[in-house]
């Protein structure tokens, strides 16, 4: 009697947690604004125009500010020689790949709780691509690479992203 119930009880969380997904999908498939993408090529213009980095009169809430390692924004120089708009939808399908592999990664564990998490953090991912984040990024590199015998190399570098500037801030 309360295995039916707590199956029961599941599948009306999981459907509950499906419909809440649906709208916020909903939501974020109606604003893109490329913010963080702008801080990543704003940053990259500024180190090629020999400019400072991190610049110290921004408002810590303005999508200009740059918030990761020195070495990120390097990376993005040499793509401030292609057209924006393809440096946009290109970063973009980066992570919108690294999205879908985390989430079919969920999937393929058949669980009720991975299934769970999938409808969780599928919004979530989802809007990180519409903004330009690279969490999704490193979220596959962590839940990819981690298992691997390069897992440490992988660890060193998602906590360089954030750990460098959290440096710089002390």
């Amino acid at each position: 009697r309360w295995e039916r119930a707590a199956r029961i009880a599941q599948r009306v969380v999981i459907a509950l947690l499906f419909g809440t997904m649906l709208v916020r999908i909903a939501l974020i498939a109606t604003d893109r604004n490329f913010g963080d993408i702008n801080a990543y090529w704003l940053a990259a213009h500024r180190l090629r125009d020999g400019e400072p980095l991190y610049l110290p009169n921004l408002s810590p809430d303005s999508y200009r500010v740059f918030r990761y390692a020195p070495w990120f924004a390097w990376a993005w120089v040499p793509l401030t020689y292609l057209p924006r708009t393809l440096v946009d939808w290109g970063w973009a399908a980066v992570l919108a790949v690294a999205s879908g592999a985390i989430l079919v990664g969920l999937l393929r564990l058949r669980t009720t709780a991975a299934l769970a998490l999938a409808f969780v953090i599928a919004p979530w991912l989802l809007s990180l691509v519409q903004v330009g984040n690279v969490q999704p990024l490193m979220v596959a590199t962590l839940a990819f690479g981690i298992s691997r015998r390069s897992g440490p190399l992988w660890i060193g570098i998602a906590a360089s992203l954030k750990g460098v500037p959290v440096l710089f801030a002390l």
